[in-house]
């Protein structure tokens, strides 16, 4: 279900910009919205060819909004949307990767940054 809208504002240099909501990568459009399998879309991006990735990983700790996975299956998952982040990403591009954490019986897990699922051999580092 691919559609493009036209945003109601205009970027610093006055210019509209153009949001494409897309199951897969197309390079005319300024912003792009993936709604497929993250790996799949990103699978479909040139290399080295974005300068800004913004992603919110699913947590991963049963949130109603979300199916969850076995640990093992759910980081290598990600470190599979890293790697492909990594190799899209531009040299002087910038990858936001949000994560959260989970508290249970007192205890704090750490959500996952590409810095933890092996992004540190990528040169990523977490702020």
């Amino acid at each position: 279900m691919d559609r493009d809208e036209e945003l109601k504002f205009n970027d610093l240099s006055g210019r509209v910009i153009t949001l494409s909501i897309r199951d897969s990568y197309i390079s005319e459009k300024d912003l792009i919205l993936g709604i497929a399998d993250s790996v799949e879309f990103l699978r479909s991006v040139p290399d080295e060819s974005v300068k800004l990735i913004v992603t919110s990983p699913p947590y991963n700790i049963g949130k109603v909004y979300e199916e969850r996975a076995k640990l093992d299956e759910y980081l290598n998952y990600q470190r599979e949307v890293a790697r492909e982040c990594h190799r899209i990403l531009r040299e002087d591009g910038n990858i936001a990767w949000e994560v959260g954490n989970y508290v249970y019986d007192s205890e704090i897990f750490l959500g996952y940054s590409p810095s933890g699922l092996g992004g540190a051999d990528m040169g990523y580092t977490q702020c």
